[in-house]
Protein backbone atom coordinates (compact mmCIF):
# COMPACT_ATOMS: atom_id res chain seq x y z
CA UNK A 1 0.00 0.00 0.00
CA UNK A 2 1.15 3.70 -0.51
CA UNK A 3 3.29 4.73 2.75
CA UNK A 4 1.03 8.22 1.58
CA UNK A 5 -2.51 5.85 1.90
CA UNK A 6 -1.59 3.86 5.04
CA UNK A 7 -0.29 7.10 6.61
CA UNK A 8 -4.01 8.84 5.77
CA UNK A 9 -5.86 5.62 7.20
CA UNK A 10 -3.83 5.23 10.55
CA UNK A 11 -3.96 8.73 11.27
CA UNK A 12 -7.88 8.50 10.47
CA UNK A 13 -8.30 5.25 12.66
CA UNK A 14 -7.02 6.65 15.38
CA UNK A 15 -8.55 9.77 15.12
CA UNK A 16 -12.22 8.40 15.10
CA UNK A 17 -11.66 6.12 17.21
CA UNK A 18 -9.97 8.63 19.63
CA UNK A 19 -13.15 11.07 19.28
CA UNK A 20 -15.97 8.56 19.25
CA UNK A 21 -14.22 7.43 22.98
CA UNK A 22 -13.81 11.09 24.18
CA UNK A 23 -17.99 11.61 22.73
CA UNK A 24 -18.72 8.50 24.74
CA UNK A 25 -17.11 9.54 27.93
CA UNK A 26 -19.21 12.68 27.50
CA UNK A 27 -22.29 11.02 27.33
CA UNK A 28 -22.24 8.50 29.68
CA UNK A 29 -19.86 10.27 32.26
CA UNK A 30 -20.62 13.72 31.61
CA UNK A 31 -23.91 13.79 30.39
CA UNK A 32 -26.08 13.79 33.91
CA UNK A 33 -24.19 16.53 35.04
CA UNK A 34 -24.50 18.45 31.91
CA UNK A 35 -28.40 18.05 31.95
CA UNK A 36 -28.74 19.30 35.68
CA UNK A 37 -26.65 22.45 35.00
CA UNK A 38 -28.87 23.18 31.50
CA UNK A 39 -32.15 22.50 34.18
CA UNK A 40 -30.68 25.06 36.77
CA UNK A 41 -30.13 27.49 33.07
CA UNK A 42 -33.76 27.15 32.80
CA UNK A 43 -35.22 27.67 36.21
CA UNK A 44 -33.11 30.94 36.26
CA UNK A 45 -34.81 32.48 33.12
CA UNK A 46 -38.03 31.07 34.19
CA UNK A 47 -37.48 33.38 37.31
CA UNK A 48 -36.52 36.08 35.55
CA UNK A 49 -39.30 36.16 33.40
CA UNK A 50 -37.36 35.07 30.07
CA UNK A 51 -39.65 32.34 29.42
CA UNK A 52 -42.33 30.37 30.90
CA UNK A 53 -41.94 26.44 31.75
CA UNK A 54 -45.15 25.42 29.71
CA UNK A 55 -45.40 21.98 28.11
CA UNK A 56 -44.16 23.65 25.01
CA UNK A 57 -41.34 25.09 25.94
CA UNK A 58 -40.15 21.41 27.03
CA UNK A 59 -41.36 20.48 23.60
CA UNK A 60 -38.82 22.15 21.97
CA UNK A 61 -36.60 21.87 24.65
CA UNK A 62 -36.21 18.01 24.68
CA UNK A 63 -36.15 17.84 21.19
CA UNK A 64 -33.36 20.44 21.31
CA UNK A 65 -31.29 18.45 23.79
CA UNK A 66 -32.01 14.98 21.59
CA UNK A 67 -30.42 16.99 18.84
CA UNK A 68 -27.28 18.28 20.84
CA UNK A 69 -27.18 14.59 22.06
CA UNK A 70 -26.63 13.32 18.48
CA UNK A 71 -24.96 15.99 17.29
CA UNK A 72 -22.12 15.44 20.10
CA UNK A 73 -20.60 11.72 18.28
CA UNK A 74 -20.24 13.47 15.60
CA UNK A 75 -18.42 16.33 17.04
CA UNK A 76 -16.23 14.08 18.84
CA UNK A 77 -15.52 12.18 15.26
CA UNK A 78 -14.81 15.88 13.60
CA UNK A 79 -12.65 16.82 16.88
CA UNK A 80 -10.90 13.49 16.82
CA UNK A 81 -9.97 13.34 13.43
CA UNK A 82 -8.60 16.69 13.50
CA UNK A 83 -6.47 16.41 16.77
CA UNK A 84 -5.45 13.16 15.25
CA UNK A 85 -4.21 14.61 11.81
CA UNK A 86 -2.12 17.12 13.87
CA UNK A 87 -0.77 14.26 16.51
CA UNK A 88 0.27 11.85 13.45
CA UNK A 89 2.03 14.89 11.94
CA UNK A 90 3.87 15.79 15.18
CA UNK A 91 4.28 12.28 15.56
CA UNK A 92 5.66 12.03 12.07
CA UNK A 93 8.15 14.56 12.54
CA UNK A 94 9.64 13.66 16.05
CA UNK A 95 9.45 9.54 16.35
CA UNK A 96 12.98 9.20 15.92
CA UNK A 97 13.60 11.54 18.76
CA UNK A 98 11.69 10.71 21.01
CA UNK A 99 12.55 8.35 24.59
CA UNK A 100 11.37 4.71 23.99
CA UNK A 101 11.93 2.26 22.29
CA UNK A 102 8.64 0.95 20.60
CA UNK A 103 6.65 2.93 18.36
CA UNK A 104 3.79 2.03 20.93
CA UNK A 105 5.92 3.96 23.89
CA UNK A 106 6.83 6.81 21.41
CA UNK A 107 3.26 7.33 20.81
CA UNK A 108 2.07 7.09 24.33
CA UNK A 109 4.85 9.51 25.69
CA UNK A 110 3.77 12.36 22.96
CA UNK A 111 -0.08 11.81 23.51
CA UNK A 112 1.25 12.74 27.17
CA UNK A 113 2.33 15.73 25.88
CA UNK A 114 0.08 16.83 23.59
CA UNK A 115 -2.58 16.33 26.72
CA UNK A 116 -0.76 18.47 28.40
CA UNK A 117 -0.23 21.33 26.28
CA UNK A 118 -3.73 21.55 24.20
CA UNK A 119 -6.23 20.29 26.77
CA UNK A 120 -5.13 20.16 31.14
CA UNK A 121 -3.22 23.39 31.46
CA UNK A 122 -5.31 25.65 29.27
CA UNK A 123 -8.14 23.66 31.12
CA UNK A 124 -6.41 24.73 34.32
CA UNK A 125 -6.05 28.54 33.11
CA UNK A 126 -9.73 28.17 31.70
CA UNK A 127 -11.68 25.29 32.84
CA UNK A 128 -14.46 24.33 30.75
CA UNK A 129 -17.79 25.61 31.94
CA UNK A 130 -21.28 24.00 31.42
CA UNK A 131 -24.41 25.84 31.03
CA UNK A 132 -25.24 28.86 34.22
CA UNK A 133 -21.79 28.73 35.02
CA UNK A 134 -20.69 31.52 32.57
CA UNK A 135 -21.63 34.92 31.48
CA UNK A 136 -22.83 33.92 27.64
CA UNK A 137 -21.50 38.22 27.03
CA UNK A 138 -17.68 36.87 27.23
CA UNK A 139 -18.05 33.13 25.03
CA UNK A 140 -15.95 34.97 22.42
CA UNK A 141 -13.64 36.16 24.65
CA UNK A 142 -12.98 32.75 26.65
CA UNK A 143 -12.58 31.35 23.32
CA UNK A 144 -10.12 33.71 22.34
CA UNK A 145 -8.18 33.48 25.59
CA UNK A 146 -8.82 29.71 25.49
CA UNK A 147 -7.21 29.18 21.81
CA UNK A 148 -4.44 31.62 22.30
CA UNK A 149 -3.09 29.79 25.40
CA UNK A 150 -3.00 26.39 23.26
CA UNK A 151 -1.29 28.20 20.57
CA UNK A 152 1.55 29.74 22.67
CA UNK A 153 1.95 26.47 24.57
CA UNK A 154 1.90 24.42 21.55
CA UNK A 155 4.80 26.41 19.83
CA UNK A 156 6.50 26.43 23.16
CA UNK A 157 6.53 22.68 22.94
CA UNK A 158 7.60 22.83 19.22
CA UNK A 159 10.54 25.53 19.98
CA UNK A 160 12.06 23.56 22.81
CA UNK A 161 11.69 20.60 20.86
CA UNK A 162 13.88 22.36 18.27
CA UNK A 163 16.38 23.16 20.93
CA UNK A 164 16.73 19.73 22.02
CA UNK A 165 18.39 19.02 18.54
CA UNK A 166 20.81 21.70 18.53
CA UNK A 167 22.08 21.21 22.04
CA UNK A 168 26.05 20.15 22.07
CA UNK A 169 26.11 16.86 20.91
CA UNK A 170 28.41 16.18 23.69
CA UNK A 171 25.39 16.07 25.85
CA UNK A 172 23.82 13.37 26.57
CA UNK A 173 20.18 11.99 25.31
CA UNK A 174 19.10 12.12 28.81
CA UNK A 175 20.94 15.74 29.57
CA UNK A 176 19.12 17.17 26.58
CA UNK A 177 15.95 15.89 27.59
CA UNK A 178 15.94 17.03 31.05
CA UNK A 179 17.01 20.51 30.18
CA UNK A 180 14.47 20.99 27.52
CA UNK A 181 11.25 19.54 29.49
CA UNK A 182 12.30 22.12 32.81
CA UNK A 183 13.03 24.98 30.10
CA UNK A 184 9.47 23.87 28.82
CA UNK A 185 8.10 23.53 32.45
CA UNK A 186 9.46 27.19 32.97
CA UNK A 187 8.39 28.62 30.30
CA UNK A 188 4.50 27.10 30.36
CA UNK A 189 4.48 28.15 34.13
CA UNK A 190 5.52 31.97 33.35
CA UNK A 191 2.90 32.04 30.16
CA UNK A 192 0.11 30.25 32.87
CA UNK A 193 1.39 33.47 35.38
CA UNK A 194 0.92 36.17 32.48
CA UNK A 195 -2.11 35.27 30.74
CA UNK A 196 -5.18 37.24 32.34
CA UNK A 197 -7.78 35.27 34.06
CA UNK A 198 -10.91 34.33 32.90
CA UNK A 199 -13.31 37.13 32.89
CA UNK A 200 -16.06 35.02 34.25
CA UNK A 201 -17.99 35.99 37.75
CA UNK A 202 -18.49 33.58 40.35
CA UNK A 203 -20.56 30.37 38.54
CA UNK A 204 -24.42 30.55 39.80
CA UNK A 205 -24.28 26.21 40.58
CA UNK A 206 -23.34 24.40 42.98
CA UNK A 207 -19.07 23.80 43.53
CA UNK A 208 -19.93 20.18 43.45
CA UNK A 209 -21.97 20.19 40.42
CA UNK A 210 -19.01 22.18 38.60
CA UNK A 211 -16.28 20.21 39.87
CA UNK A 212 -17.95 17.03 38.39
CA UNK A 213 -18.42 18.69 35.49
CA UNK A 214 -14.88 19.44 35.21
CA UNK A 215 -13.30 16.43 36.14
CA UNK A 216 -15.47 14.35 33.62
CA UNK A 217 -13.99 16.57 31.02
CA UNK A 218 -10.71 15.54 31.88
CA UNK A 219 -11.52 12.20 32.02
CA UNK A 220 -12.61 12.29 28.93
CA UNK A 221 -9.53 14.26 27.50
CA UNK A 222 -7.49 11.71 29.25
CA UNK A 223 -9.31 8.69 27.56
CA UNK A 224 -9.13 11.02 23.89
CA UNK A 225 -4.88 10.75 24.01
CA UNK A 226 -4.74 7.31 25.88
CA UNK A 227 -6.37 6.19 22.89
CA UNK A 228 -5.02 8.10 20.21
CA UNK A 229 -1.56 7.30 21.08
CA UNK A 230 -2.00 3.41 21.39
CA UNK A 231 -3.99 3.35 18.42
CA UNK A 232 -1.71 5.51 16.92
CA UNK A 233 1.85 3.29 18.17
CA UNK A 234 0.13 0.35 17.09
CA UNK A 235 -0.66 1.00 13.89
CA UNK A 236 2.33 2.95 12.66
CA UNK A 237 4.38 -0.87 12.29
CA UNK A 238 2.27 -0.99 9.42
CA UNK A 239 3.42 2.15 7.57
CA UNK A 240 7.09 0.84 8.54
CA UNK A 241 6.40 -2.03 6.69
CA UNK A 242 4.49 -0.29 3.99
CA UNK A 243 7.70 1.58 3.66
CA UNK A 244 10.34 -1.20 3.94
CA UNK A 245 8.24 -3.22 1.44
CA UNK A 246 8.22 -0.23 -1.21
CA UNK A 247 11.91 0.53 -0.74
CA UNK A 248 12.61 -3.69 -1.71
CA UNK A 249 10.09 -3.69 -4.94
CA UNK A 250 11.89 -0.38 -5.86
CA UNK A 251 15.27 -2.24 -5.46
CA UNK A 252 14.36 -4.94 -7.14
CA UNK A 253 13.01 -3.28 -10.18
CA UNK A 254 16.07 -1.13 -10.33
CA UNK A 255 18.13 -4.71 -11.13
CA UNK A 256 16.36 -5.52 -14.40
Amino acid sequence: MNNTVSFVLIVLVSGTLAGISYASVGILVGGPYLEQAVEIENQIMFEAGEVEDTPEFRTEYNEYREWQRNGHLLAGIIYGISMGSLFGIVFALSRKYLPGRSHLTRSMFLAGIMCFSVYLLPAVKYPPNPPAAGDPETILLRTVLHLLLIAIIGLGAVGFFKLSRIIKPRSTRLTRACACIFGYAAFAAAVFVVMPASPDPPPLIQASLLDTFRASSMIGAGVFWTVAGAILGILWPRLVRDRVESTQSLNSDSTY
